[in-house]
């Protein structure tokens, strides 16, 4: 396309006046439907330019294609180009002939950087116009105003209308438009969401003495910052952290969108059995979020008691049994049993690898199952009488020590050895015999309430008697007064004096009773008397 810039004359000087005021008039000077043909004038130059000094419309004049045409610009709403929102553009081609079809030609810019909205675009033509169509169409005609409505225009955006029309006589064809708009103001405001993730992770079970991990972590899982972020739990009944705090407060802070952090709490427990650890997660924009996980307690429980014979006799071995049992129901590691030597005993040996250490017999059982039991025995003996008490103790890994005791009298065997002699052998009539009785106690037991009674043939008389208790005689027996006990090992000793009455063959005859023995010993002494 060519484009040459022309003077105006008279007729161009009346269009640019109609163009100012928002109006194209147009003149035919001849009745041929054909396009005009171009001025004779020699080429002009621009005439005017829009320019942000001025106000109001603007115009140039070219040439296309051998037509002369005039645009029009007019700046909404000052005028003034560089204050403006919109740039309303019209051409429209300086003479045209009666009845041929002409274009008129709109383009609307948005010189803004927003959005410019419910733009909308009228025509009002006079006489001497007529429009057969447009592109787009129009929305809208009442009367001789036709109506575009653009819509919203995007900053930078342009809008083109094209008008086919004609004018059926001589004269002017007047077109006045009008723009109007709503300029808008658009700020984004961005919208986010504030949610927040806690996760527990608790371990399942474990020992009760044992420390129970478990990890917190939190997580911001929304699109905003969130702040003054709290990590609290009040702990169920039994359940404490390491420090013995029944409540868990961990300040987290700030955390951006997708942040976490994890905190590690190792707790502990005054029981066995299941407990329910639900921390909460809170920020200062309101949000919250929980969890809950379970953890199952376990522990193991022994049972020990001990057996042993009531009563032994000194110098027979005493076996004393050991029952052990893990009532619980978590094993019982490191298990020890030890059972001390009672004084007056001493350990010959044991089963299940008990060995003497210090003053103990100890077994190291290892580990002892929930349900598990075991039988641990030792030998002992004694020298002495006594009572023999074992206190026996089993204790474990998180295991509670117990204990048990059992008793052994340990009694000894009292053995009397009655001995009667006589001083002299024989004896003459009338002379006096000295009988020695002697009692001894062989036995390891204490003899007691030991009673001696010796008994005179006719043949002899009692005189007197003396030793370890006093004496009585009641015609031919003699009773000693009782000894209270005689000591493994120790002698009572009596002389009985007697007088030899007449010649014979004489039996002087003692018999022994005490608490041990069931039935009295008895001895005789033979003694000839001449």
């Amino acid at each position: 396309m060519k484009v040459k810039l022309f003077k105006l004359g008279a007729a161009a000087s009346a269009l640019a006046v109609l163009l100012l005021s928002g109006c194209a008039t147009q003149t035919a000077t001849t009745d041929s439907a054909s396009e005009p043909e171009p001025a004779s004038e020699p080429a002009p130059t621009r005439t005017s330019e829009f320019s942000d000094s001025g106000y109001g419309p603007a115009y140039t004049t070219f040439e296309r294609d051998g037509i002369l045409y005039v645009k029009g610009s007019t700046a909404y709403p000052t005028g003034i180009l560089s204050s403006s929102s919109l740039l309303l553009e019209k051409v429209v081609p300086q003479e045209v002939m009666v009845g041929a079809p002409y274009r008129v030609e709109y383009t609307l810019r948005n010189l803004t950087d927003v959005t410019l909205g419910d733009v909308v675009l009228e025509d009002v033509v006079g006489g001497n116009f007529n429009l057969s169509d447009s592109a787009p169409a129009a929305d809208a005609m009442d009367g001789n105003t036709a109506t575009w409505l653009l819509g919203d225009m995007p900053p930078g955006a342009t809008r083109n209308v094209i008008l086919r029309a004609s004018s059926p006589e001589e004269g002017f064809a007047e077109i006045c438009s009008r723009v109007t708009f709503v300029p808008v103001h658009c700020e984004q405001i961005r919208v986010v969401r504030a949610d927040l993730e806690l996760v527990l992770d608790l371990m399942p079970q474990g020992i009760l003495c044992d420390p129970i991990p478990s990890t917190i972590t939190v997580r911001n899982t929304g699109s905003s910052r969130l702040t003054d972020v709290t990590i609290s739990e009040s702990l169920p009944s039994g359940l404490t952290t390491l420090d013995g705090l029944s409540t868990i407060s961990i300040p987290v802070g700030t955390l951006d969108p997708g942040q976490s952090e994890s905190f590690d709490v190792d707790l502990k427990a005054a029981r066995t059995g299941s407990f329910e650890v639900s921390p909460e997660a809170t920020s200062a924009q309101g949000v919250r979020a929980q969890d809950m996980d379970t953890t199952m307690l376990a522990a193991p429980e022994l049972v020990i008691s001990c057996d042993s014979p009531a009563e032994r006799f000194i110098g027979r071995p005493v076996n004393v049994c050991l029952q052990v049992e893990n009532s619980g129901d978590a094993p019982s590691n490191m298990t020890v049993v030890s059972m001390a030597v009672p004084a007056g005993a001493s350990f010959q040996g044991a089963t299940g690898g008990g060995t003497l250490v210090g003053n103990e017999v100890v077994w190291n059982v290892g580990s002892l199952a929930p349900g598990g039991n075991l039988e641990l025995c030792a030998t002992f003996t004694g020298s002495i009488p006594s009572m023999l008490t074992f206190t026996s103790t089993a204790e474990g890994d998180c295991a509670d020590p117990v204990s048990s005791t059992c008793r052994t009298e340990l009694t000894g065997i009292p053995a009397i050895l009655l001995e009667v002699i006589d001083l002299e052998d024989p004896i003459e009539v009338g002379a006096n015999q000295t009988y020695q009785i002697v009692v001894t106690n062989q036995g390891t037991a204490p003899a007691t309430n030991v009673q001696v009674v010796a008994t005179l043939e006719d043949e002899q008389r009692y005189v007197s008697s003396s030793g370890s208790s006093s004496a009585s005689a009641s015609g031919q027996r003699i009773t000693m007064r009782p000894v209270a006990a005689i000591a493994p090992g120790d002698k009572a000793v009596w002389e009985v004096v007697v007088e030899a009455l007449a010649a014979g063959d004489i039996r002087f005859s003692v018999e022994i009773e005490s608490d041990q023995i069931q039935r009295p010993v008895r001895e005789t002494e033979a003694t000839n008397q001449y």
